[in-house]
């Protein structure tokens, strides 16, 4: 986009290639950590953060603070419901660090891949490919599958949701994606696994509808993140672009 158009407010279109890197990532970063030592493990996290700093750079302020939102939230969240109730239990029993950086990459990338690729035609046919395949998965979870997961069939509405009446469809599709992703593989490399209950609920490994949980950190990170700037600038702090970056996540 060119700084003419940039001065005028016009959204800035979306980097598709870092949804790709994070992808990418996403893959390599777990493979290096199965059944490495907490050593291996710190120098995964460290690469994570500096993909994350990296990322954040070429972002507009209003985007940084969104992510900083989505990243404090996250973290709060893994701590309590992976030590604090067992919900999830990592390989070495920690948090690893390379998982909050992660989130934050995770929310970046959505929103990159949602100002892009999703756009369109293309778009509609991703979303509704992606509502199709999560709804069949969820409906196996609580049918057929070797391991019930009631959970995922919750979390599957809520996502449902977020899609049919939230602000931003196309970032939380992109979301699911990218969360499914590392789902399917942190499980299946034993990076981590779900508890097979949760209260009254029988839990998959992992849940069919986790981007439902993965959208409670989109939606807070979205309208907090947002609220924040508006409030740093009616106190004479410098302009985050709120007006642009709402146009750009609708």
């Amino acid at each position: 986009m060119t700084p003419a158009a940039e001065a005028r407010g016009l959204p800035r279109p979306g980097d598709p290639w870092l949804g790709l890197a994070v992808a990418g990532w996403i893959a390599a970063g777990l493979r290096l950590d199965a059944g490495a030592s907490v050593a291996v493990q710190r120098v995964v996290g460290a690469a994570t953060w500096a993909l994350l700093v990296a990322a954040l750079v070429r972002e507009r302020p209003m985007q940084r603070v969104q992510v900083l939102v989505a990243l404090a939230l996250a973290t709060l969240g893994e701590y309590a419901l992976s030590p604090g109730l067992g919900l999830y239990v990592y390989r070495l029993h920690d948090v690893p660090s390379f998982v909050p950086p992660g989130h934050g990459l995770v929310y970046l990338a959505a929103l990159n891949l949602g100002r892009s690729v999703l756009t369109g035609r293309a778009g509609k046919g991703v979303l509704v490919a992606t509502m199709a395949g999560l709804a069949a998965w969820s409906v196996w979870g609580v049918t057929v599958a070797p391991r019930q997961d009631l959970l995922g069939l919750v979390l599957f509405a809520a996502f449902a949701g977020f899609v049919w009446r939230g602000g931003s469809p196309r970032v939380y599709v992109a979301c699911a994606l990218l969360c499914t992703w590392l789902e399917l593989i942190g499980t299946s490399l034993g990076n981590w696994a779900w508890a097979s209950g949760a209260g009254p609920f029988t839990v998959g490994n992992p849940p069919s509808g986790i981007p439902g949980a993965y959208c409670v950190i989109d939606v807070v990170a979205l309208s907090a993140g947002t609220t924040l700037a508006r409030w740093w600038e009616q106190r004479g702090g410098i302009s985050l672009d709120v007006r642009i970056a709402a146009r750009e996540e609708t």
